[in-house]
């Protein structure tokens, strides 16, 4: 299978030609400039007539319903002033088709929201933009401070600029049953040893701990790498992007984590198919659940029509939502035990906006997405948490039945949560990563763990190579 960065590379260098035709136009050499003025009335404020903007983002499960619903509040809001058209591309083909549109300079979009760790090549490479001009000149206040200083250290990608403004963070998120739980002692897991006793306390009493599966990518992407950073793994050299997973104590961190899964899968198999674990769950079978966070209102909704006569609000009575943070760590007392791993989408401007006026009506929109508390209020019912600061200290967010219930639950403190960071080759990792987990766990697997994380190392690190970087 042809690698994403090897793709986008290729994209790249198609993109010198076009630096070079255009550097005699007026182009800044890092490929964007600033045209027209603002213009404000009298009392201030801009004068925005017709602006459209073209918006690209990487949403495509059920959460896209809400996203489009609410960029078209947003068009109400300012109908006759600016008109946001939203499009989505998948996960997998994001940052390499955005390139190839901007290049080719075909439907190319004005701004983008997209997961973090994608964002840092599209900066390396010019295709994106910094927000500092564009908020100076308009006067529109987003400080980079206001959101979880986890996240927001990113923004800035090395730079002195800020390219990136932070809108959530979502991982798988954990539901439990409410009435098993208390036939079972009553009191959530605060750490492995916990989770472990209360584990085979509901296996003795004919219930599956804990159903999940290895057939939703997430437990690959998400839940597995929750499991590495809980017991002190390193996922890529920061200075040369190369897996060190065979190294010293990292070896160790990853055999421990690998351990840690093995462990409970022995009275919570993972291979399963999701419509059966889900099932399991709905009947009131199991004890615990991972799903996807896109998925939590639907799964509660669905509860709802099976156990409470259609009434969601009850359904707070029989699930609950609590955090994974220490689940998988083998040694509680380490500082990085709480850690949980996932994904955060990030608004961007793209490099093809010149006119200012263009580039105020978007910090108008990220502004509007990211700090409105209605909004965010209504973004959070999708499972994805807000990181902004004043959002999360909004009654209005806080007492939400789905934040309050289930989704602040699943993040006690959203700066234990971590993404990928700043490395090119996020895709290629996640893939390797997750094969590592899935062969291990696979009963016909004959290779020992340190096997197949050596075997996988390899294949990743020649795809660091493969790139030239």
């Amino acid at each position: 299978m042809k690698k994403f960065i090897t793709i986008f590379i290729a994209v790249v260098l198609s993109l010198v030609c076009v630096f070079a035709f255009t550097s005699c136009k007026g182009k800044k050499s890092d490929g964007w400039t600033t045209t027209g003025e603002l213009v404000k009335d009298e009392n201030g404020n801009i004068v925005y007539d017709n602006v459209e903007l073209r918006f690209t983002n990487v949403v495509a499960a059920e959460d896209k319903g809400v996203l489009d619903a609410l960029v078209a509040k947003f068009n109400r809001k300012y109908r006759d002033r600016i008109n946001v058209i939203s499009n989505t591309i998948s996960e997998d083909q994001f940052e390499t088709e955005v390139a190839k549109r901007i290049t080719n300079n075909n439907n190319a979009p004005d701004f983008i929201m997209s997961h973090q760790e994608g964002q840092k090549q599209l900066v390396e490479f010019k295709f994106l933009q910094p927000f500092d001009e564009a908020l100076e000149k308009s006067g529109i206040e987003i400080n980079i401070e206001d959101y979880a200083t986890a996240l927001s250290a990113f923004a800035k990608y090395g730079t002195d600029e800020l390219y990136s403004i932070p809108v959530d963070a979502q991982s798988m998120n954990v539901l439990y049953n409410k009435d098993i739980l208390a036939e079972c002692g009553g009191v959530l897991p605060r750490n492995r040893d916990e989770l472990d006793k209360l584990c085979a306390t509901a296996k003795a009493k004919g219930y599956t701990p804990i159903s999940w599966t290895t057939e939703v990518k997430q437990f690959q992407s998400y839940l597995f790498v929750t499991a590495l950073l809980q017991n002190g793994a390193k996922l890529y050299n920061e200075s040369t992007y190369y897996a060190e997973w065979t190294t010293g104590k990292n070896l160790d961190s990853f055999k421990t984590a690998i351990e840690s899964i093995r462990l409970l899968t022995g009275d919570s198999p993972v291979n399963r198919s999701k419509k059966d674990v889900l099932a399991e769950f709905l009947g009131n079978k199991c004890l615990f659940y991972f799903g996807l966070p896109w998925d939590m209102k639907s799964l509660l909704v669905s509860y709802a029509q099976q156990h409470t006569d259609n009434d969601v609000e009850k359904v707070k009575d029989k699930i609950g939502g609590t955090s994974m943070a220490k689940w998988f760590a083998m040694d509680e007392s380490k500082p990085y035990a709480d850690t949980i791993y996932g994904d955060s989408h990030f608004f961007a401007i793209t490099r093809v906006v010149s006119d200012i006026t263009k580039k105020a009506a978007i910090c108008e929109f990220v502004k509007w997405f990211s700090q409105e508390v209605s909004v965010q209020t209504e973004w959070v019912e999708t499972g994805h948490m807000s990181v902004c600061n004043k959002v999360t200290s909004s009654p209005e967010y806080t007492e939400n039945f789905y934040a309050k219930n289930y989704v602040t639950q699943f993040y006690p403190d959203i700066n234990n949560f971590v993404s990928t960071g700043q490395t090119p080759f996020f895709s290629e990792l996640r893939t390797y990563l997750g094969q590592i987990i899935v062969t291990v766990l696979n009963s016909t697997n004959t290779l020992t763990d340190e096997q197949v994380i050596e075997s996988n190392q390899e294949k990743f690190n020649g795809q660091v190579d493969l790139s030239g970087m």
